[in-house]
């Protein structure tokens, strides 16, 4: 994660070199705020659009406040069906909420965003979930630039336009003066433990033993379960010898992935709150909580609270081994 965001801050420091929203802190306030910086440049034509619709420039010239703003790009409102995208710029309302959705209070730079693993709270009322894999993902978008710095606060740049669950809703059933052809906007796809790591290559050596081990259908089935998975970095720490051993041995292989899972949807709250927790291979694993990091037996909780259609999944940095396995 530290090198992510080294190389994340990097990326938004040569990108905005010649911008004044990236000069020292001393000079902070010769930056443009975030109205400002969105009406400038072109990448965000359709954003300045939608917040002129939504009656929000004032709002994001104020030079007293202090927020933090995912900004999607043209790419993104086009990724939109152009009758829904139509839909919201014509109903104010709407709009407001999709675009204070993408907007926190505060000025959050990316070490902070990616820490917050029970969400962030959006000036909408709903949280934005952060994902950290080979890429950060906010909801479903993926960020693709970050710490662009304004006088009032920061923008990260995001692939996706994102949808509260309310204006879904609203989309899904027409509100007033939107008509009875609204247009609907399609449900997220619900996606169960094993489409989650399976569409995550920081996974990728997980999925492979998952398939070994013959587990694929059990983590697909309804559970719940709370899956501890270990990265493919995690499985990087076994030697090579001993980890290709493992995958050839059914028995001993099955043993460690389910000492991985726990039946029941377990979350980050609830963890921490034990000291041990029985796993579906019949062993018991330790649960520690030391200066704030949270421990499964020798392996550190990297992310939290992943939700999937059948579960949940915490991230581990080490594979966890039951008793005389390996």
């Amino acid at each position: 994660m530290r090198q992510w965001i080294l190389g994340l801050t990097l990326l938004s420091s040569v990108a905005f070199a010649s911008s004044p929203a990236t000069q020292p802190s001393a000079q902070a306030n010769t930056r443009p705020c975030i109205a400002d910086l969105v009406s400038t440049l072109p990448q965000f034509s359709t954003l300045k659009v939608a917040l002129t619709e939504a009656g929000l420039v004032d709002v994001f010239k104020d030079k007293k406040a202090r927020y933090t703003v995912f900004a999607p790009t043209n790419d993104a409102f086009a990724k939109v069906p152009k009758e829904t995208l139509d839909t919201l710029l014509g109903n104010k309302e709407l709009l407001t909420k999709v675009l204070t959705y993408h907007v926190v209070k505060g000025a959050i730079t990316s070490p902070s965003v990616v820490r917050q693993k029970n969400g962030l709270l959006t000036l909408q009322g709903e949280k934005i979930q952060v994902t950290v894999g080979s890429d950060v993902l906010l909801d479903e978008a993926k960020l693709l630039q970050a710490d662009v710095r304004a006088c009032n606060g920061v923008v990260h740049v995001i692939d996706s336009v994102l949808v509260p669950m309310e204006v879904m809703e609203a989309l899904n059933e027409p509100a007033p003066g939107m008509g009875a052809t609204a247009p609907v906007a399609p449900a997220p796809e619900c996606k169960d433990i094993v489409d989650i790591a399976a569409g995550n290559p920081a996974f990728s050596t997980l999925v492979t033993a998952v398939k070994a081990a013959g587990l694929v259908d059990t983590l697909k089935s309804a559970g719940p379960f709370t899956v501890f998975a270990p990265t493919n970095d995690a499985f990087a720490k076994i030697p090579a010898d001993t980890l290709n051993g493992l995958l050839a041995d059914k028995p001993a292989l099955t043993r460690v992935l389910t000492y991985h899972v726990v039946a029941g949807k377990a979350m980050a709250a609830d963890v921490v709150k034990l000291t041990e927790v029985k796993m579906v291979s019949g062993d018991t694993a330790r649960v520690m909580v030391m200066d704030g990091k949270v421990m499964l037996d020798n392996a550190n909780v990297i992310q939290t609270d992943i939700q999937a259609c059948n579960g949940v999944i915490h991230v581990l940095d080490s594979v966890v081994l039951p008793p005389h396995v390996i």
